[in-house]
């Protein structure tokens, strides 16, 4: 119980979904407690089970508000019968599957008040001819300007960003996903749980059931839910697509009369055990919905995330008054592919130090590597993906280069001096990494040189000796040439290319700007680099004779360190368009611009790791099978998170060398002590397991997070805040 209050504590803030929640965790508290009757959510304006919890949206013809909270009176337009499979209106594009039907009424739905706030005029979309028995939502998607939302709503994308930056495999019970419109409801389940990516964005779907009070889940309740942002942020996407289970109800009027699931009944009314029966019956459920297979819903989840997936916006401004309706769309990107191009490390001060994480293609699966306070940035990706050099900071500009493998073990020093050495760079053969250095300046920082050393730091040799400012060296795909960037003054800096053996340098690129930290195409046919012009940087890309020049970001922020993608088809770079560092990938054509980190802190110099497998990102797993961790609570911490033991019992967490009880004890760590999450999350034993180092012995292993009692780990704010 002290655990679930605190947790109540730090989000009394928030929107009326996480309140709604909120409830449902002090219905879990009081379970522990001992309540023998079931828990109703207090409502001022109570709503049964079969109502629907849809704020109206009007669809027959009436004035359409213009699409600002002020609701001025605008003409409005009768809703369009719009035949499939390709849609196209208002900016909106998508493919409608044939199992979903083969009409739409699309219209521009007016301004409206939910629950006290206005919300704009937005594009809507009703599915005609969809097949459903759920009797709260119709089959609908809704695209909100941004710009237009009043708080609530502002507030509610801000925690979709969160959510969709965080990606947690598993939802906390009761709160589940930020959702517009807004449900006078809370979440009773949240299953399926998939993070996609559309044309133009991302987002997150579930399958929910809305309700005011506890109720067995049924099929005129269970909806697909899917809440996503375009990746310029301008546009909110929401849909509600009812979905039926075989093995659930089609109704439920007298829950005592409800088919127990895989042998658990759902709990009689007034029994003394309520609140334990319903969480088996939650558990039983949640399991078995998250194990059915997608084909065997209906609607198929598979055709429901096509036409999500398949959805392009259009990138009129979403500060504009009027919402025109139209059938043009004027964007017309396509989603980059995800699988089987590698992982991306990148690093990241999100945690207080610059450490270096690797995440999917797409931006999920992020996993910590390193974990000190020196500072780890400037990294490099050896051709196979298997290992990775790195700069480690220190102090007084002595930098060295680090390597490691690629899942952070084995770190080994290649280089060890007095001077600062930097930007490694592996050749494309694995042998040898260029790296630069001012070893050989006067003063440090003033003239850097570029050097070559064998992959193991042996054999360092010095290449260059033009008395400037060397960096970012970069081999071509061949090996034979080595691409750098070059400070002739403190505001003068161009491409030059090189032999790999320090002879022949000549100019490649000069352009009026600061041309930096270039990098070849796999194929050898293109360099991309940096250039930067006052408070702007581009990322552009050449030819690898100097001609072709094109400026593919072409954006008044500041854009770097570009990385080719194993294929040659896009590049992740660093970019501040949304205010700080975080990493984006983009096609080759400057098409599908995506977000990939989307976080508050520092995100920078991403590099590709080629081949192996995909990161996990489903849920707590036992063995291979995605299924929850069914005797553990709700997870509530992720990589890059501190914790501490609850002391509440006053026992201490035992850590073991790897997830499971059976494991060997490496050693525990005391109550109110705190620890640092490296990686997890595992299932063994019926516990959801977390890789953590304790912050006052470095302690390293495994310990669980909690059972169905209790919480034996409690997340914390900051490192700084991390204690009870």
């Amino acid at each position: 119980m002290p655990a679930i209050k605190r947790e109540i504590a730090r989000n009394t803030h928030s929107t009326g979904r996480i309140r709604f929640g909120l409830v449902f965790l002090l219905a879990l508290a009081l379970s522990a407690c001992g309540s023998a009757t079931p828990v109703v959510i207090p409502s001022a304006t109570p709503v049964p089970p079969s109502a629907t919890m849809l704020a109206p949206t009007i669809t027959q013809p009436t004035e359409t508000l213009r699409a600002t909270a002020a609701g001025t009176n605008q003409p409005a337009q009768e809703a369009l019968l719009i035949p499939g499979p390709d849609v196209a209106f208002q900016d909106v594009q998508f493919t409608l599957p044939t199992e979903l039907g083969m009409e739409v009424h699309a219209q521009v739905a007016p301004a409206m008040d939910i629950l006290g706030e206005p919300y704009p005029a937005r594009a809507e979309f009703a599915l005609a001819n969809y097949s459903s028995q759920n009797n709260s939502f119709e089959p609908q998607l809704q695209i909100y300007p941004v710009r237009e939302l009043g708080q609530s709503g502002t507030q509610t994308v801000d925690e979709l960003k969160e959510l969709l930056a965080e990606r947690p495999a598993v939802l906390m019970t009761g709160i589940g996903i930020p959702i517009l419109p807004p449900q006078h409801a809370g979440q009773l389940i949240d299953v399926q749980v998939e993070y996609l990516t559309f044309g133009n964005g991302s987002g997150v779907r579930v399958l929910t059931q809305f309700a005011q009070g506890m109720w067995p889940i049924h099929n005129a309740g269970l909806v697909y839910v899917f809440q996503g942002l375009t990746s310029d942020g301008a546009y909110y996407i929401s849909a509600f697509l009812p979905v039926a289970a075989s093995f659930l109800p089609d109704q439920v009027d007298d829950p005592d009369l409800v088919p127990p699931v895989d042998g658990t009944p759902y709990p009689k009314f007034g029994s003394q055990n309520f609140d334990t029966e319903h969480g088996d019956y939650h558990r039983a459920v949640t399991r078995k919905l998250n194990a059915t297979p997608p084909q065997e819903f209906t609607p198929n989840l598979s055709a429901l995330d096509s036409l999500i997936q398949s959805l392009r916006v259009g990138s009129a401004a979403a500060s504009n008054a009027t919402l025109m309706a139209t059938p043009a769309l004027t964007m017309t990107t396509t989603p980059l592919p995800a699988a089987g191009i590698g992982r991306i490390a990148f690093a990241s001060d999100r945690d207080g130090d610059d450490d270096i994480y690797v995440m999917n293609a797409d931006g999920s699966g992020l996993i910590l590597l390193t974990n000190t306070s020196a500072g780890e940035r400037l990294l490099d990706g050896s051709p196979d993906g298997a290992r990775i050099a790195f700069t480690l900071g220190g102090e007084n500009y002595n930098d060295e280069i680090y390597v490691m493998n690629a899942d952070g073990s084995q770190v080994r020093r290649l280089t060890n001096n007095p001077a600062s050495d930097r930007f490694p760079a592996w050749s494309p053969n694995g042998r040898r990494i260029a790296f630069v250095s001012d070893r050989d300046g006067e003063f440090p920082g003033t003239v850097m040189e570029i050097y070559v050393m064998n992959a193991d730091g042996s054999n360092q040799t010095r290449l260059t000796h033009n008395q400037a400012t060397n960096t970012c060296p970069a081999w071509s795909p061949d090996g034979k040439q080595l691409a750098f960037s070059t400070y002739q003054t403190e505001s003068e800096a161009r491409i030059d290319v090189m032999n790999s053996n320090g002879s022949g340098e000549r100019l490649l690129v000069d352009t009026p700007g600061k041309d930096r930290c270039p990098v070849w195409s796999p194929d050898g046919i293109r360099i991309a680099f940096t250039s930067q012009s006052g408070s702007s940087a581009n990322i552009y890309v050449v030819n690898s004779d100097g001609s072709n020049l094109i400026n593919l970001t072409d954006h008044s922020s500041e854009n770097t360190s570009p990385r080719w993608s194993p294929d040659g088809q896009s590049l992740v770079f660093a970019s501040r368009r949304d205010g700080n560092s975080e990493i984006y990938r983009i096609g080759v054509d400057g098409r599908g611009l995506t977000n990939l980190t989307n976080h508050s802190s520092f995100d920078g110099y991403p590099d590709w790791l080629p081949g192996g497998p995909s990161l996990p990102v489903e849920s707590p797993t036992t063995g291979s099978a995605a299924v929850p961790c069914v005797n553990a609570p709700p997870t509530r911490l992720r990589v890059g998170l501190f914790a501490f033991v609850n002391p509440d019992p006053p026992l201490p967490n035992n850590v073991r060398s790897d997830a499971g009880k059976t494991n060997s004890l490496v050693g525990d760590i005391q109550p109110g002590q705190a620890m640092k999450i490296l990686e997890g999350p595992k299932c063994a034993d019926g516990w959801v397991w977390w890789k953590v180092r304790a912050l006052e012995t470095e302690l390293v292993g495994w310990t669980a997070e909690g059972d169905q009692q209790n919480y034996w780990l409690i997340p914390c704010s900051s490192r700084q805040n991390c204690g009870p």
